[in-house]
């Protein structure tokens, strides 16, 4: 999964929104929770984005 197609569409679709959500990749992705959660996790291992959540904002990103 550190280098699917759906990696590069989850960060093209995060870059764009200037943050990572669990909710957002769900509804975008049309994902469970477990997958969007790992997808997200895969992300701030990468460090795509921040490990520390913001209430209202997500995981912002850390690379533009």
């Amino acid at each position: 999964m550190q280098d699917s197609p759906l990696i590069q569409q989850v960060k093209e679709f995060s870059q764009d929104a200037g943050y990572v959500s669990i909710s957002s990749l769900q509804r975008r992705f049309i994902l469970g929770y477990e997958q969007a959660k790992q997808l997200a996790d895969v992300l701030i291992q990468q460090d795509f984005c921040e490990a520390e959540f913001t209430v209202g904002q997500g995981y912002l990103i850390l690379k533009k």
